[in-house]
Protein backbone atom coordinates (compact mmCIF):
# COMPACT_ATOMS: atom_id res chain seq x y z
CA UNK A 1 0.00 0.00 0.00
CA UNK A 2 1.43 3.32 -1.05
CA UNK A 3 1.56 6.22 1.41
CA UNK A 4 0.63 9.67 0.18
CA UNK A 5 3.33 12.35 0.46
CA UNK A 6 2.87 16.03 -0.29
CA UNK A 7 4.79 17.28 -3.26
CA UNK A 8 6.31 20.70 -3.58
CA UNK A 9 5.93 22.12 -7.05
CA UNK A 10 9.31 23.38 -8.15
CA UNK A 11 8.75 23.88 -11.86
CA UNK A 12 8.71 27.65 -11.45
CA UNK A 13 11.78 27.72 -9.22
CA UNK A 14 15.08 27.77 -11.15
CA UNK A 15 17.37 25.14 -9.69
CA UNK A 16 21.04 25.88 -9.02
CA UNK A 17 23.70 23.54 -10.30
CA UNK A 18 25.97 21.75 -7.90
CA UNK A 19 29.08 23.82 -8.67
CA UNK A 20 27.33 27.09 -7.77
CA UNK A 21 26.01 25.59 -4.57
CA UNK A 22 29.53 24.45 -3.72
CA UNK A 23 30.82 27.98 -4.22
CA UNK A 24 28.03 29.38 -2.03
CA UNK A 25 28.83 26.83 0.68
CA UNK A 26 32.56 27.63 0.64
CA UNK A 27 32.05 31.44 0.60
CA UNK A 28 29.47 31.20 3.40
CA UNK A 29 31.88 29.13 5.48
CA UNK A 30 34.71 31.62 4.91
CA UNK A 31 32.45 34.55 5.79
CA UNK A 32 31.16 32.71 8.86
CA UNK A 33 34.72 32.07 10.08
CA UNK A 34 35.84 35.64 9.37
CA UNK A 35 32.93 37.19 11.25
CA UNK A 36 33.49 34.87 14.22
CA UNK A 37 37.15 35.95 14.25
CA UNK A 38 36.07 39.59 14.17
CA UNK A 39 33.71 39.02 17.10
CA UNK A 40 36.50 37.33 19.04
CA UNK A 41 38.86 40.26 18.39
CA UNK A 42 36.26 42.71 19.63
CA UNK A 43 35.49 40.63 22.72
CA UNK A 44 39.07 39.87 23.78
CA UNK A 45 41.18 42.64 22.24
CA UNK A 46 38.65 45.48 21.77
CA UNK A 47 40.29 46.00 18.37
CA UNK A 48 38.19 45.06 15.32
CA UNK A 49 39.80 44.69 11.90
CA UNK A 50 38.80 47.70 9.79
CA UNK A 51 40.55 49.70 7.07
CA UNK A 52 39.14 53.04 8.23
CA UNK A 53 37.60 54.72 11.28
CA UNK A 54 34.06 54.14 10.04
CA UNK A 55 33.77 50.88 11.99
CA UNK A 56 34.28 52.65 15.33
CA UNK A 57 31.74 55.34 14.44
CA UNK A 58 29.09 52.77 13.49
CA UNK A 59 29.79 50.62 16.58
CA UNK A 60 29.13 53.58 18.89
CA UNK A 61 25.69 54.03 17.33
CA UNK A 62 24.54 50.45 17.93
CA UNK A 63 21.91 49.57 20.52
CA UNK A 64 23.57 46.18 21.07
CA UNK A 65 27.14 45.08 21.60
CA UNK A 66 29.26 44.85 18.41
CA UNK A 67 29.94 41.25 19.43
CA UNK A 68 26.21 40.45 19.31
CA UNK A 69 25.89 42.29 16.01
CA UNK A 70 28.67 40.20 14.47
CA UNK A 71 27.21 36.97 15.85
CA UNK A 72 23.94 37.77 14.06
CA UNK A 73 25.90 38.10 10.82
CA UNK A 74 27.70 34.83 11.51
CA UNK A 75 24.35 33.07 12.00
CA UNK A 76 23.18 34.41 8.64
CA UNK A 77 26.16 32.98 6.76
CA UNK A 78 25.88 29.72 8.68
CA UNK A 79 22.26 29.45 7.55
CA UNK A 80 23.11 30.14 3.91
CA UNK A 81 25.82 27.51 4.03
CA UNK A 82 23.51 24.91 5.56
CA UNK A 83 20.77 25.67 3.02
CA UNK A 84 23.06 24.57 0.19
CA UNK A 85 23.94 21.18 1.63
CA UNK A 86 22.64 18.33 -0.56
CA UNK A 87 20.73 16.71 2.30
CA UNK A 88 18.80 19.95 2.86
CA UNK A 89 18.31 21.36 -0.63
CA UNK A 90 17.23 17.99 -2.03
CA UNK A 91 14.30 17.84 0.39
CA UNK A 92 12.99 21.39 0.44
CA UNK A 93 14.28 22.90 -2.81
CA UNK A 94 16.28 26.12 -3.09
CA UNK A 95 13.51 28.35 -1.74
CA UNK A 96 14.96 28.75 1.81
CA UNK A 97 18.30 29.85 0.39
CA UNK A 98 16.62 32.35 -1.92
CA UNK A 99 14.64 33.82 0.97
CA UNK A 100 17.77 34.04 3.13
CA UNK A 101 19.69 35.88 0.40
CA UNK A 102 16.87 38.40 -0.08
CA UNK A 103 16.76 38.96 3.69
CA UNK A 104 20.51 39.52 3.72
CA UNK A 105 20.31 42.03 0.87
CA UNK A 106 17.48 43.90 2.64
CA UNK A 107 19.46 44.05 5.89
CA UNK A 108 22.46 45.41 4.02
CA UNK A 109 20.22 48.08 2.50
CA UNK A 110 19.32 49.21 6.02
CA UNK A 111 22.99 49.33 7.03
CA UNK A 112 24.04 51.26 3.92
CA UNK A 113 21.29 53.83 4.42
CA UNK A 114 22.17 54.14 8.10
CA UNK A 115 25.85 54.72 7.37
CA UNK A 116 25.09 57.25 4.63
CA UNK A 117 22.52 59.35 6.49
CA UNK A 118 23.15 58.81 10.20
CA UNK A 119 26.77 57.82 10.75
CA UNK A 120 27.96 60.02 7.85
CA UNK A 121 30.73 57.53 7.12
CA UNK A 122 31.11 54.07 5.63
CA UNK A 123 32.56 51.08 7.44
CA UNK A 124 35.01 49.17 5.22
CA UNK A 125 34.27 45.94 7.08
CA UNK A 126 30.54 46.42 6.51
CA UNK A 127 31.14 47.06 2.80
CA UNK A 128 33.08 43.79 2.62
CA UNK A 129 30.11 41.94 4.10
CA UNK A 130 27.82 43.73 1.61
CA UNK A 131 30.00 42.55 -1.26
CA UNK A 132 29.86 38.98 0.06
CA UNK A 133 26.05 39.04 0.23
CA UNK A 134 25.82 40.37 -3.34
CA UNK A 135 28.28 37.71 -4.49
CA UNK A 136 26.13 34.97 -2.98
CA UNK A 137 23.08 36.41 -4.74
CA UNK A 138 25.01 36.43 -8.01
CA UNK A 139 26.06 32.80 -7.65
CA UNK A 140 22.43 31.86 -7.00
CA UNK A 141 21.51 32.98 -10.53
CA UNK A 142 20.48 36.06 -12.47
CA UNK A 143 16.94 36.02 -11.12
CA UNK A 144 18.19 35.87 -7.54
CA UNK A 145 20.65 38.70 -8.20
CA UNK A 146 17.84 40.89 -9.55
CA UNK A 147 15.66 40.10 -6.52
CA UNK A 148 18.44 40.72 -3.99
CA UNK A 149 19.67 43.88 -5.68
CA UNK A 150 16.10 45.21 -5.91
CA UNK A 151 15.60 44.62 -2.19
CA UNK A 152 18.89 46.39 -1.42
CA UNK A 153 18.04 49.40 -3.60
CA UNK A 154 14.46 49.66 -2.31
CA UNK A 155 15.45 49.79 1.35
CA UNK A 156 18.31 52.23 0.67
CA UNK A 157 15.99 54.44 -1.39
CA UNK A 158 13.45 54.58 1.44
CA UNK A 159 16.21 55.84 3.72
CA UNK A 160 16.93 58.64 1.25
CA UNK A 161 13.29 59.73 1.44
CA UNK A 162 13.47 60.18 5.21
CA UNK A 163 14.72 63.35 6.87
CA UNK A 164 17.08 62.70 9.77
CA UNK A 165 18.62 66.16 9.58
CA UNK A 166 16.03 67.84 11.78
CA UNK A 167 16.68 65.42 14.65
CA UNK A 168 20.45 65.75 14.32
CA UNK A 169 20.35 69.54 14.14
CA UNK A 170 18.19 69.69 17.28
CA UNK A 171 20.69 67.53 19.17
CA UNK A 172 23.60 69.66 17.98
CA UNK A 173 21.96 72.82 19.31
CA UNK A 174 21.40 71.39 22.79
CA UNK A 175 23.72 72.34 25.65
CA UNK A 176 23.87 71.56 29.36
CA UNK A 177 21.76 74.66 29.96
CA UNK A 178 18.88 72.85 28.27
CA UNK A 179 19.18 70.19 30.98
CA UNK A 180 19.27 72.65 33.89
CA UNK A 181 16.39 72.36 36.36
CA UNK A 182 17.40 75.28 38.59
CA UNK A 183 20.31 77.68 39.18
CA UNK A 184 21.90 78.74 42.46
CA UNK A 185 24.00 81.87 42.07
CA UNK A 186 25.47 84.69 44.10
CA UNK A 187 26.24 88.35 43.50
CA UNK A 188 29.63 87.93 41.80
CA UNK A 189 30.21 84.32 40.74
CA UNK A 190 33.71 83.50 39.55
CA UNK A 191 32.94 79.97 38.37
CA UNK A 192 30.00 78.42 36.57
CA UNK A 193 29.46 74.70 37.06
CA UNK A 194 26.85 72.08 36.22
CA UNK A 195 26.03 69.39 38.76
CA UNK A 196 24.70 66.23 37.10
CA UNK A 197 22.91 64.32 39.83
CA UNK A 198 20.20 61.84 40.73
CA UNK A 199 17.45 62.55 43.24
CA UNK A 200 17.86 59.14 44.91
CA UNK A 201 21.65 59.28 45.16
CA UNK A 202 22.95 59.82 48.74
CA UNK A 203 26.34 60.92 47.39
CA UNK A 204 24.59 63.60 45.33
CA UNK A 205 22.76 64.72 48.47
CA UNK A 206 26.11 65.23 50.23
CA UNK A 207 27.25 67.52 47.43
CA UNK A 208 24.01 69.50 47.50
CA UNK A 209 24.31 69.91 51.29
CA UNK A 210 27.86 71.24 50.84
CA UNK A 211 26.49 74.07 48.67
CA UNK A 212 24.45 75.55 51.53
CA UNK A 213 24.96 79.32 51.82
CA UNK A 214 26.13 81.79 49.23
CA UNK A 215 29.36 80.84 47.49
CA UNK A 216 31.55 82.34 44.83
CA UNK A 217 30.31 79.83 42.27
CA UNK A 218 27.18 79.60 40.17
CA UNK A 219 25.73 76.09 40.17
CA UNK A 220 23.35 74.71 37.59
CA UNK A 221 21.48 71.63 38.82
CA UNK A 222 21.03 69.06 36.06
CA UNK A 223 19.05 65.95 37.15
CA UNK A 224 19.13 62.75 35.11
CA UNK A 225 15.37 62.23 35.66
CA UNK A 226 12.34 64.49 35.98
CA UNK A 227 12.35 66.22 39.34
CA UNK A 228 9.75 64.81 41.72
CA UNK A 229 11.47 65.78 44.99
CA UNK A 230 10.67 69.45 45.01
CA UNK A 231 12.14 69.92 48.51
CA UNK A 232 15.58 68.71 47.38
CA UNK A 233 16.48 72.21 46.16
CA UNK A 234 14.50 74.61 48.37
CA UNK A 235 14.38 78.28 47.48
CA UNK A 236 15.25 77.76 43.80
CA UNK A 237 12.95 78.57 40.92
CA UNK A 238 12.56 75.57 38.60
CA UNK A 239 12.93 75.94 34.84
CA UNK A 240 9.94 74.21 33.25
CA UNK A 241 11.58 73.63 29.88
CA UNK A 242 14.53 71.57 31.17
CA UNK A 243 15.24 68.17 29.61
CA UNK A 244 16.83 65.41 31.75
CA UNK A 245 17.59 63.49 28.54
CA UNK A 246 20.23 66.10 27.68
CA UNK A 247 22.10 65.18 30.85
CA UNK A 248 21.87 61.45 30.10
CA UNK A 249 23.23 62.01 26.59
CA UNK A 250 26.07 64.13 27.97
CA UNK A 251 27.10 61.35 30.36
CA UNK A 252 26.96 58.74 27.59
CA UNK A 253 29.12 60.88 25.31
CA UNK A 254 31.69 61.16 28.10
CA UNK A 255 31.52 57.43 28.77
CA UNK A 256 30.34 58.05 32.35
CA UNK A 257 27.66 55.88 33.96
CA UNK A 258 27.61 57.38 37.45
CA UNK A 259 26.67 60.51 39.37
CA UNK A 260 27.41 62.99 40.84
CA UNK A 261 29.48 64.67 38.13
CA UNK A 262 30.49 68.31 38.26
CA UNK A 263 31.15 69.99 34.91
CA UNK A 264 33.13 73.19 35.44
CA UNK A 265 33.47 75.84 32.73
CA UNK A 266 37.03 76.90 31.96
CA UNK A 267 38.40 79.40 29.49
CA UNK A 268 39.81 76.58 27.35
CA UNK A 269 37.02 74.02 27.76
CA UNK A 270 35.54 72.04 30.63
CA UNK A 271 36.75 70.16 33.68
CA UNK A 272 34.90 67.06 34.86
CA UNK A 273 34.95 66.03 38.51
CA UNK A 274 33.45 62.75 39.69
CA UNK A 275 32.52 61.49 43.15
CA UNK A 276 31.13 63.31 46.20
CA UNK A 277 34.50 63.68 47.97
CA UNK A 278 36.27 65.17 44.95
CA UNK A 279 33.41 67.57 44.22
CA UNK A 280 33.13 68.71 47.86
CA UNK A 281 36.90 69.30 48.00
CA UNK A 282 36.62 71.40 44.86
CA UNK A 283 33.78 73.43 46.37
CA UNK A 284 35.61 74.04 49.65
CA UNK A 285 38.82 75.02 47.86
CA UNK A 286 37.46 77.16 45.04
CA UNK A 287 33.99 78.40 45.91
CA UNK A 288 34.60 79.50 49.52
CA UNK A 289 38.18 80.67 49.01
CA UNK A 290 38.53 84.46 49.41
CA UNK A 291 41.78 84.67 47.38
CA UNK A 292 42.89 83.88 43.85
CA UNK A 293 41.82 86.50 41.36
CA UNK A 294 43.27 84.60 38.38
CA UNK A 295 40.50 82.38 37.01
CA UNK A 296 42.85 79.57 35.97
CA UNK A 297 44.34 79.45 39.48
CA UNK A 298 40.96 78.39 40.80
CA UNK A 299 41.13 74.93 39.25
CA UNK A 300 43.24 73.00 41.72
CA UNK A 301 41.49 69.62 41.64
CA UNK A 302 43.48 66.86 39.96
CA UNK A 303 42.29 64.98 36.88
CA UNK A 304 39.10 63.12 37.93
CA UNK A 305 39.37 60.46 35.25
CA UNK A 306 42.52 59.08 36.86
CA UNK A 307 40.67 58.36 40.09
CA UNK A 308 38.54 55.39 41.06
CA UNK A 309 34.74 55.60 41.09
CA UNK A 310 34.26 56.17 44.82
CA UNK A 311 31.40 58.21 46.24
CA UNK A 312 29.17 57.71 43.19
CA UNK A 313 25.89 56.07 42.25
CA UNK A 314 25.09 54.28 39.02
CA UNK A 315 22.74 56.10 36.67
CA UNK A 316 20.92 52.88 35.75
CA UNK A 317 20.74 51.17 39.16
CA UNK A 318 19.41 52.26 42.53
CA UNK A 319 21.95 53.48 45.06
CA UNK A 320 21.64 53.12 48.84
Amino acid sequence: MKTWRPRIRTSNLPAMNKSRKTYITVISLVAFSGILAQAALIFFEQAPVCLNQGCQVVERLLNVSPVVFNLIGACFFAATGLATLPSVSRRITDLPLQILLIMGASAEGVLIGFQALIAKTFCSYCLLVLGTVLLLNTLAGLRQLLLGFSALCTVSFMFLLLNFGATQSNLERLTLQDGTYAVRTCSSPRIRAYLLFSQDCPHCQKVIDALAGCTQCEFNFNPVTRMYKKDLLPGLNPIDSYSPRVNIIALKILGINSVPVLVVEKTDGYQFIRGDRNIINFIKTNCFSPGATNREDLFTTQDPFSETDTGVCSVEKSCK
